[in-house]
């Protein structure tokens, strides 16, 4: 069956595109699914402030009625002024181990930013370093965690194979938290409270709660 990209257009393709994860991570235990309605927000330009200073486009790859990969292209113009570079940005792909569907993905994305003057393509990478980005080489036993990119091994070969090399490493630290606090930090914590008069509450009624929220972001 010819494989077809095309570009997003409507509320049916951007819903293609939020589920197909839901699909290609069927049976991947240590995949996480997103939160929809945060996904519907990340990816609407009137939502999404990123989109103010970025171009960004999202590309489907079809075969007859079946959408089989995703991914998304975006160039960060502040980011390209301040560090006087011409690069454009590959994400969110997603597809089965099919090197077809792979590479027409991300030559469409390359395309894409030829045709806006680009002079690389770097990712996988979003709007930000606070978006996942790169892709997991190793710990593929391990649960995942937040803003990483949980993928299969072969998504790893499928970018390889199209010309795309390490840039850098990044890496998760895996932070033991103790049953109980440590002695050291107990006696400093009750020296802290003893010195500045503080006082440890729980608020009782969700009406206390409530008045609350705004103070403890603002801290």
């Amino acid at each position: 069956m010819e494989l077809l990209i095309k570009t997003v257009g409507g509320r049916r393709d951007l819903r293609s595109f939020i589920r197909l994860p839901a699909r290609i991570h069927r049976g991947h235990s240590n995949w996480v699914p997103p939160l929809y309605l945060d996904d519907r927000k990340y990816f609407n330009p009137s939502r999404n402030k990123s989109f103010r200073y970025c171009d960004a486009v999202l590309f489907l790859a079809r075969k007859g009625r079946h959408t089989e990969g995703r991914i998304m292209g975006i160039i960060n113009h502040r980011y390209n002024e301040t560090h006087g570079e011409l690069h454009a940005r590959f994400a969110y792909l997603e597809c089965p181990d099919d090197a077809e569907v792979a590479g027409a993905l991300l030559r469409e994305v390359e395309n894409w930013a030829r045709s806006k003057g680009m002079s690389h393509v770097v990712g996988p990478m979003g709007f930000s370093d606070k978006d996942p980005q790169g892709l997991l080489v190793e710990g593929f036993d391990k649960p995942m965690v937040l803003a990483t990119n949980c993928n299969f091994p072969y998504l790893v070969d499928l970018v390889e194979m199209n010309g795309y090399a390490k840039k850098t490493d990044l890496v998760v630290y895996q932070v033991p938290v103790p049953d109980e606090i440590p002695e050291f930090y107990r006696k400093v914590s009750e020296r802290a409270i003893a010195a500045n008069n503080i006082r440890i509450g729980e608020p009782q009624h969700k009406k206390e709660l409530k008045s609350l929220i705004r103070p403890v972001l603002d801290l």
